[in-house]
């Protein structure tokens, strides 16, 4: 064979082999789609963090105690307001998914808080006194027209001018400690309404009843000669504003400064001796059941107590007058 016809049969065998290995590939048909194009995002509930309070401002407590009368108990409020703050997260579901994305940083969100607070407080206005004498003359006793600057009327009452610089209102005479069982503590406590009684009106009378207690002092007398040979012819104290506790007072009197005692503190199964003597009025000498004006278990008439309850008379004074003033102007 000559080496042109050669040539032809090797072309022929090539192309017949080219076509046989092409008649053994499998062929698959795969739709092809886009799985992008299904996820779709949609607006979600955000997320939020706890709220935090921020610094809490609150405003003055009202009504000022300086503009309500020493003594007198009262109820203040104030607002208090401060901001709480939380971050929100905002954030986007896929349903595709069943997922949850956030959007961007989280932001703050704040809601401002009010609240209103009570207390209770007593009043520090100073009052000098509720009464005021009309025409006083120094060193003379006697009955004096009164007036009450408190309501600007005027009544007649006797005057002490004489004891630790005068201007004493009678606001108590008696003798008998159940006489004095309508008075109470309304006598040693300012602000209160008083309940006042004299066992005689025509020469010894007294402030009204029904009048406030403006008085920051008070004196007491008695006749009993040992109350007199302890604490001389008067004492005076300051009185208390309303609910406070006296455990015991501290006295001028004629013979120097004594201590005094209410008398719970004579008595101690009637209460502890610091409650406050807003009950029947009285004073003891000493604390508890020592000293001669006795307490529980130390019975005996005519002591020297100064005591002005039915409950108590034979611990009590029972035969000589005693007499308890209020400070005027």
């Amino acid at each position: 064979m000559n080496p042109k016809m050669k040539l032809i049969a090797l072309a022929i065998m090539a192309l017949v082999s080219t076509q046989a290995i092409s008649e053994n590939v499998i062929r698959v048909q795969v739709p092809i789609t886009n799985a992008g194009s299904k996820i779709t995002w949609s607006p979600a509930e955000p997320t939020y963090t706890d709220w935090v309070a921020e610094t809490e401002t609150c405003d003055a407590w009202i009504p000022d105690p300086s503009t309500v009368n020493m003594g007198v108990s009262f109820e203040q409020t104030r607002t208090c307001t401060y901001e709480e703050t939380r971050q929100v997260q905002a954030r986007e579901y896929s349903a595709y998914l069943d997922e949850y994305r956030n959007l961007g940083e989280p932001t703050p969100e704040t809601r401002p808080i009010s609240n209103t607070e009570t207390q209770n407080a007593v009043g520090t206005k100073f009052v000098t006194s509720s009464f005021e004498i009309q025409n006083p003359v120094p060193g003379v006793n006697g009955i004096y027209q009164v007036k009450d600057t408190a309501t600007n009327t005027t009544f007649n009452a006797y005057v002490n001018m004489t004891y630790d610089g005068g201007y004493w209102v009678l606001a108590a005479y008696w003798v008998v400690p159940s006489e004095m069982i309508r008075t109470n503590g309304q006598l040693v406590y300012r602000g209160g309404t008083l309940a006042t009684y004299t066992r005689n009106a025509s020469i010894y009378p007294v402030i009204p009843s029904g009048k406030i207690n403006g008085s920051t002092r008070a004196l007491l007398r008695s006749e009993n000669g040992s109350w007199i040979n302890l604490f001389g012819q008067w004492q005076s104290f300051d009185t208390m504003p309303a609910g406070s506790i006296a455990p015991n007072y501290s006295a001028t009197t004629s013979i120097g400064n004594k201590t005094i005692y209410p008398r719970n503190a004579g008595w101690p199964n009637y209460g502890n001796p610091n409650i406050t003597s807003s009950g029947s009025f009285g004073f003891w000498t000493t604390y508890g059941n020592g000293g001669p004006c006795g307490g529980e278990n130390r019975v005996g008439t005519n002591k020297m107590c100064v005591m002005a309850d039915n409950g108590y008379s034979s611990h009590g004074d029972s035969s000589t007058n005693k007499f308890f003033y209020l400070k005027a102007q």
